[in-house]
């Protein structure tokens, strides 16, 4: 295990993985402690790496509560790393395991994961790969997006067009598998893939409600220009959702209460009279 990496001293090793080393490291003038995922091939590997660097290098710039935070990306003994805020939680995928989300928080969870890449497609950065592995959810259940940009350095052979790890297929649009050019709506396809697999597979509710499924089928269209123009617009879609939902739940709620409050009344006046109005 290496001391330092690049300005950062390394405090430990989290995981030894396939594409990537993530390291626990520390730097002087930032307080928290911090993860670095240090690639195991070299930059001379991928034909891309110092352009997915810079890519990467914008994030940056965002600060959004729904983004894991990215401070650096860099090369060490010519091998690409990123460093980020190292969020407390688990990835969806395990989350899912023993938890079950109802229809509206599995439509919370999405729209504020979209509200995130929104935040980094308006950077100009692309995910490519968004699942559940990548989809991190802290102790409070908020949803954090993490490993922007990184499957390109990831990509079998060091191509662009291969942008999917093995397993998350999935997820991935059609323009993916057919190695076409990706874009803002390739990452909104994936979150619709997702809320699916949460209401499927992964909710305590059977079914979908009718809106939901018309938000899913939109964000899924195997065109990318007949799905959401961007993930901001995916996130109202769902959001406007919820209000209505959560409102019509609310009207249901408070006709419950008035027409017992009814019943109870009668019986009240019926009770009343009785007392009052022997036989």
């Amino acid at each position: 295990m290496p001391e330092r990496i690049g300005r950062y001293t390394v405090v430990g090793l989290l995981e030894h993985g396939k594409h990537f080393d993530i390291y626990r490291v520390a730097h002087p003038a930032i307080k928290e402690e911090l993860l670095l995922k240090l690639a195991r091939r070299t930059a001379a590997g991928y034909d891309h790496a110092p352009a997915v660097i810079d890519d990467i290098r914008h994030l940056t710039a965002a600060d959004h509560p729904n983004l894991v935070r990215v401070y650096d990306a860099d090369l060490h003994e010519d091998r690409p790393f990123v460093v980020m805020e190292h969020v407390k939680g688990q990835p969806l995928l395990q989350v899912i395991r023993t938890k079950r989300y109802t229809t509206l928080q599995a439509a919370a969870l999405i729209a504020k994961a979209a509200r995130g890449a929104n935040a980094a497609h308006r950077l100009g950065l692309l995910h490519r790969d968004i699942n559940p592995r990548t989809i991190l959810i802290d102790e409070r259940g908020e949803p954090h997006l993490t490993d922007f940009g990184l499957s390109l350095i990831s990509a079998p052979g060091g191509r662009p067009e291969s942008v999917f790890i093995p397993g998350t297929a999935r997820f991935a649009a059609p323009e993916q598998a057919d190695g076409k050019s990706a874009g803002p709506a390739t990452d909104v396809f994936a979150l619709g893939s997702i809320l699916r697999m949460l209401l499927f597979d992964c909710g305590v509710q059977p079914g979908i409600p009718r809106g939901l499924r018309r938000i899913i089928e939109k964000a899924m269209q195997p065109q990318p220009s007949r799905r959401y123009r961007s993930a901001g617009e995916m996130a109202q879609a769902i959001e406007r959702w919820r209000r209505r939902a959560i409102g019509t739940r609310a009207a249901g709620l408070t006709l419950l209460i008035l027409l017992t409050l009814a019943m109870f009344a009668l019986i009240w006046f019926w009770l009343r009279n009785a007392i009052t109005n022997p036989l």
